[in-house]
This record gives C-alpha cells, structure tokens and sequence, in this order.
C-alpha cells in the first residue's frame, strides 16, 4: 500500500516574498529490511505547476491530476506485472513520464484520460481523494457485503480515523446479528432489507439515538458500494428511515461558560505556552465566527477567506457558511496566516503524518490547560459553539433593531 500526498513549497526569496511556490507530489510506501522488518520510506518529487500567493490545492487541481495519476499508474502497473517496486523505480519512471519519453507514453496518455484508482494499491491525502474516483476491488458474484463493510472500516483506521472505523465494525457486528450469519450477499441488499433491519433494531429495544447511528452509517457504506459499482441504489433507498435524530438537551445539566469566563480565556497571557495560546487562539476564533468544530478550525485554508469573508463547508453536514470576520478574529489571522503554509493554523503541518485522532487528543489536553488557567477546568472546545449560541439566545430583536 502507498499513500501519495501534495507537498506545497513556498517562494524562498526574501526579497520577493509574493512569488509563486511550486507543487510536490510526496509518496510514502513500505520497504523489508534486511532483519525482516518494515521500514517507511519516502520520495518526492516536482510537478512543475506554480501556486500564486493565496491558491490552493482546489485552485490547480485540473493541472494536478495527470501527475497523480501517473505516479498510480506506475504503481499499478508493476503490482501487475510481479515486479518488485521501490520508490526509486517509482521516481524513475515518473520522471520518464515527465520528459514524455515513448515508452512511457501509454502511461502518459492513461493518465489523461482517466481517474479511478483502486483503494487496495494507493491512498490518497485528504485534499486529493474526493477529486477522484476510489474504487475497492471486489468481485460482485462472490461479494461479502459484511466484508466490505470491514474494508472500509480498516481503510479508515489506516487514515487515522479510528472513531469512523469503530463505527463501520459497530454496524458490521449489529448486521450479522441480524441476519444470523457471518455472510451477506450483496444482492441482498435493498429497499426492503434496509426496512425490515430499521425494523428489527426498534423491535430489538434498540435507543432511536442508536438506530440512527446504525441506519446513518449503513447508509454511508451503501452509498459508498454503489460509486464502485457494487450495487445500484434508487433515489428512495433510505426514504422514511430514522437516518436522523434531534437530540432534546437538558439546558439544567448542561455547563454553560458565562460571558465572564469566556472574557478571561480571551484575555489571559499565555505568551509562556505558544501550544496553549495557539488553541486559546482557535477556541476564540471558532467563537468568533459563530461557532465552529474543531476539525473545521484545522482544517480552514487561506483560500477561504477573501475580501475579509470566511467562505467554508460544515464538517458533518456539507452545508456552506459564509461568516463576515470580525476585528478579533481578523486580529487572530494576522498572527497565524503566512506564505508558507496552506492552513491558516498550523496544527496539521506542525504534526505532519500524525493521525488528525492523535492531534485532536493533543488539542483536548491543551484546552484543559487553558481552562485550569482562568478557573475553568470542564473548558471543552465544543463550547465555543454552545456559548456562541447561548449569548446569541439573551439577545433581543428589539435590541438589535432600536437598541433598546
């Protein structure tokens, strides 16, 4: 298996600080060792395609394409043929491709024309997958969909999502129970046995929080089987079903953080802590627009703010926020956003390569830290969309319209 990511290098001349950088393709694989152990390597190597000041992957991924596909075809081809592959063959053979040389040239003009790559052979980083098609290579007259489930679930591990991955083996282990058995067709898979197993888990005693996340989760790997087309999904497929529950909140049980405590978390010197202050940093700025999830804060991109707008898509649901940026958190910008990176906060380049579980433990333990400073020990970053939301709740029309 090898994972191909982007590898996004800024301009190094100081003088011109807005010249364009350049585009790396990074490719990471296995290798035996002479004592029989595995040894991680990797390779980079050039694209040739330039990123103005303020681009991004989005921005180029028209030109990117080939370049990726190329470097997979390379892969694939020689998994086919039983060759032995090293990475230094793998380079070898790109930069062949990249001069155009003619015994490359159905490999070159392959990559042109298509994207699908097999999810058994190369992975691909987060700002690559969803512009290509992944497919999973399984055979429809002897698929298991039981299995399939755990492909994806082991899939998801291997790209640090360990809380997905549980998920996927919960349903698995939810479906087997079902059906009685460790196989299930995927020709059995339809309309009416998504029905009867909804069914099943209300008659099983089974909470509505859990059936949703059953039915929710089912419906993903479904969804997923029919872009590989393993099964042909109707529109209605999952019409009807509790695929979505509104929790009730208790507002008496909840820890609400006062107006006061978030003062303090705003203004508190953690100059001594640069990590603290970092995530003291991106706790206010997810308040500051709003309130937004952690891994929505890691993730945001230079590209998505222009013209002092904030331009980004909901984790969870896909749905676009457009959010006008206030001084406080234009303020935070302007100590964390430069040339050089393609984040605005650095958690996920400062931790390359550790899984986003690993980082997002690590921000769990900061934001305690920073709690403990203002006397706020149960801080939890979620509450920077709570308090958010519970300010917005004591504000009045009237107030808004005539301030009174």
């Amino acid at each position: 298996m090898f994972l191909i990511t982007t590898v996004l290098q800024g301009t190094r001349s100081k003088r011109y600080p807005d010249r364009p950088g350049r585009v790396y393709l990074r490719i990471a694989g296995r290798s035996v060792a002479t004592d029989g152990g595995l040894v991680k390597e990797c390779r980079t190597v050039s694209t040739n395609i330039m990123l103005a000041s303020g681009e991004a992957i989005d921005d180029v991924i028209n030109r990117l394409r080939p370049f990726v596909m190329m470097l997979y075809l390379i892969i694939e081809g020689r998994i086919e043929n039983g060759d032995e592959i090293s990475l230094d063959d793998v380079v070898a053979d790109f930069r062949r491709c990249i001069d155009g040389e003619m015994s490359m040239r159905k490999i070159i003009d392959e990559a042109q024309a298509g994207f699908t790559i097999r999810t058994d052979i190369v992975r691909l980083g987060n700002d690559l997958k969803r512009h290509f098609k992944l497919v999973c290579p399984i055979k429809q007259d002897s698929a298991n969909f039981l299995n399939y489930i755990e492909i994806k679930a082991r899939q998801c591990v291997e790209n640090g999502q360990d809380s997905t991955g549980r998920s996927y083996m919960s349903l698995k282990n939810s479906l087997s129970k079902f059906v009685s058995a460790n196989v299930l067709p995927f020709s059995q898979i339809n309309k009416d046995f998504v029905s009867h197993y909804s069914d099943w888990l209300e008659d099983s005693g089974v909470r509505a929080s859990t059936q949703s996340f059953y039915l929710r989760n089912l419906r993903t790997i479904v969804n997923s089987a029919s872009d590989e087309g393993l099964i042909n999904v109707p529109a209605n497929f999952f019409q009807g079903l509790n695929t979505r529950v509104i929790f009730k909140r208790d507002i008496e049980e909840q820890v609400i953080l006062t107006k006061e405590a978030l003062k303090k978390i705003a203004d508190v010197d953690l100059s001594d802590d640069k990590e603290a202050e970092l995530v003291r940093d991106m706790f206010m700025f997810g308040f500051y627009c709003r309130g937004m999830e952690l891994m929505e804060i890691m993730t945001l991109k230079k590209s998505y703010i222009k013209n002092g707008i904030l331009k980004y898509r909901r984790r969870m649901k896909g749905n676009e926020r457009v959010v006008p940026l206030d001084n406080a958190a234009y303020d935070i910008l302007q100590r964390y956003i430069t040339s050089n990176r393609n984040y605005i906060f650095p958690l996920l380049e400062k931790y390359i390569g550790l899984p986003h579980h690993a980082i997002v433990q690590k921000v769990y333990a900061t934001i305690k830290r920073v709690g403990k400073n203002v006397g706020f020990p149960s801080l939890t970053f979620t509450m920077n969309i709570s308090c958010w939301h519970n300010l917005m709740s004591q504000i009045k029309a009237s107030e808004i319209l005539f301030g009174t």
